[in-house]
């Protein structure tokens, strides 16, 4: 009972990740956390982010744009190594009431029409990339630093999918086969996770060729907040 509670918070958080770009880990690790220990939750989270990233890449392939994928990496990665090295260091809780009140002025910030200065910008990768080491929350702070550098919400949607497959992918060489925090048990438990999670991706993807793209910017910095509130009343 316990994995079929885990399993449908984070598809139905998949589905918003599927429509927004990011929020499947962010939420469900707030509402499971309730429940389950967080440093438990971070493989499950990894997993299905992994597998969501990995089926989401053909979607609008075409969008990709190789350049602002590059450039995100560049600040982020390095930031995200270290977060993952500290999983096995520092109390989770601590961690995370640090990043809530970074998500709270990040959500403040997103509804500003103005896009960031080049070294806000590069600041919040760089948070995005410790957040998403740590906790796979990385979606809120890399949204604010490059949500108004894109010319639509396909080439946002593909770019990001193509970011934190990158990441999530060297974070699951770092933790299985580097750090080995994890037993690789934990994949092979979970064979399965691919079948909900297409179905949650074709729904999902209906729902975004819907969305406007006034909409969808407005959508992302109303998401930002409650997220930020949610974090702040999570961990207070």
């Amino acid at each position: 009972m316990e994995l079929l509670f885990i399993t449908s918070v984070f598809m139905l958080f998949t589905l918003l990740q599927v429509v927004l770009g990011f929020g499947a880990a962010l939420f469900s690790l707030l509402v499971l956390s309730f429940f389950i220990d967080i440093k438990e939750l971070i493989i499950f989270a990894l997993l299905i982010n992994l597998v969501t990233n990995t089926l989401m890449l053909h979607l609008d392939w075409r969008h990709f744009q190789f350049k602002k994928w590059l450039s995100m990496l560049a600040y982020s990665l390095p930031f995200s190594i270290v977060g993952v090295y500290l999983i096995d260091v520092i109390p989770s809780d601590i961690l995370v009431k640090i990043f809530a009140v970074f998500l709270l002025f990040v959500a403040i910030y997103s509804f500003k029409e103005t896009q960031s200065s080049p070294l806000q910008r590069n600041f919040l990768l760089t948070i995005s990339g410790f957040a998403q080491g740590l906790f796979s929350i990385g979606g809120p702070f890399t949204v604010a630093a490059v949500k108004n550098d894109f010319a639509n919400k396909s080439e946002f949607r593909m770019v990001i999918t193509a970011y934190f497959f990158t990441l999530n992918v060297i974070r699951f060489i770092q933790l299985f086969f580097i750090q080995k925090s994890f037993g690789f048990d934990r994949v092979t438990a979970l064979w399965w996770l691919p079948i909900p999670i297409i179905l949650v991706i074709w729904l999902g993807n209906k729902i975004h060729a819907r969305i406007s793209e006034r909409h969808f910017k407005k959508s992302i910095s109303i998401l930002l907040l409650i997220s930020a509130l949610a974090l702040l009343f999570k961990f207070s």
